[in-house]
């Protein structure tokens, strides 16, 4: 369900009317999201083709690509996967929010931000800077 980011709150409300899995792009095709909240998959996933800043050094433990995205669970941290999540046809316009589940992620002009409405954590992500909270 996308809503305008200022009545998110409104829609936490009605579980039952949100999607479970989705996939989306913000208008400038910079940021691709996949969230998904089923018994199998439960993340909200942003990755970015374009970025000025780096990740921090890739984990012993990551044997494939490293910080091409940020991930949210039930906590936010880099990306390590060997696939990518831009690419998607269904566009979230900026100052739209999309719940999924137990996810709210709301795109800006400036980037995504991604929140676990359970945890309350979450993350932001723009071409200039990323941030966990």
């Amino acid at each position: 369900m996308v809503v305008p980011a200022e009545r998110a709150a409104e829609h936490r409300q009605h579980r039952g009317r949100h999607h479970r899995g989705c996939e989306l792009q913000l208008a400038h095709g910079n940021i691709g999201c996949i969230v998904f909240d089923k018994a199998d998959t439960v993340e909200a996933r942003c990755d970015i083709s374009q970025k000025r800043w780096q990740p921090p050094p890739k984990p012993a433990d990551c044997p494939v690509d490293y910080g091409q995205g940020l991930a949210l669970s039930d906590t936010a941290g880099i990306v390590c996967a060997g696939d990518t999540a831009p690419g998607a046809t269904r566009q979230l316009a900026y100052g739209d929010a999309l719940q999924v589940g137990r996810f709210v992620c709301t795109s800006r002009e400036t980037g995504m931000t991604c929140e676990n409405t359970r945890t309350r954590h979450g993350f932001e992500l723009s071409q200039a800077s990323y941030r966990f909270y």
